[in-house]
């Protein structure tokens, strides 16, 4: 049996998914494209030993030649098998991805799952995990008391409040515009 200390979610598209289907089509390319090629960083996070979840398959000669290249051999790259627009929410629905992640948690008490965004959907997971009884950590998540200032540091006017009081103490001659 594989032993795995950290799940990487890949779960970038859970910021765009409303947005989706607002975009155009060259608008939809480009968010899946930077979706794909940014998750593959996570091969290079968190060490040997590691399961990333991602949207879609990553490049199996990639994991290969990486794996090889810093003697890992433990790599499991995992995808659903119906992918919906978020990662996150597959996780639940998508009858394969479900039933593996479940029993590699499961095989795996305390391992650490890092979502690459905190992401309302990532909260429904991590609930719907923990009512099925599983062991694990979550190192990088905000508590959800705090949920209120993560949502408004992450619009427009919450992260210009917080720029403008960061460079006003830091007295740094940056112009944020009005608007």
């Amino acid at each position: 049996m594989c032993k795995f200390k950290t799940i990487i979610i890949e779960n970038i598209s859970d910021n765009y998914v409303r947005d989706y289907f607002n975009c155009s089509e060259r608008q939809k390319t480009y968010w899946e494209s930077y979706d794909y090629h940014y998750g593959n960083r996570d091969l290079f996070f968190e060490g040997d030993n590691k399961v990333i979840i991602s949207l879609v398959p990553m490049d199996p000669l990639y994991i290969k030649n990486s794996c090889e290249i810093l003697a890992w051999n433990n790599i499991l790259n995992l995808f659903p098998k119906n992918k919906s627009l978020s990662l996150t929410t597959d996780i639940i629905t998508d009858e394969y991805l479900n039933i593996k992640v479940i029993e590699i948690i499961k095989n795996n008490p305390g391992i650490n799952i890092i979502p690459l965004r905190q992401s309302k959907e990532f909260y429904v997971l991590i609930n719907y995990l923990k009512e099925k009884g599983l062991i694990f950590t979550i190192s990088e998540m905000l508590p959800n008391e705090v949920e209120f200032f993560r949502d408004y540091y992450d619009s427009k006017i919450g992260f210009r409040t917080l720029s403008y009081e960061t460079l006003s103490l830091n007295s740094i001659p940056v112009q944020i515009p009005e608007g």
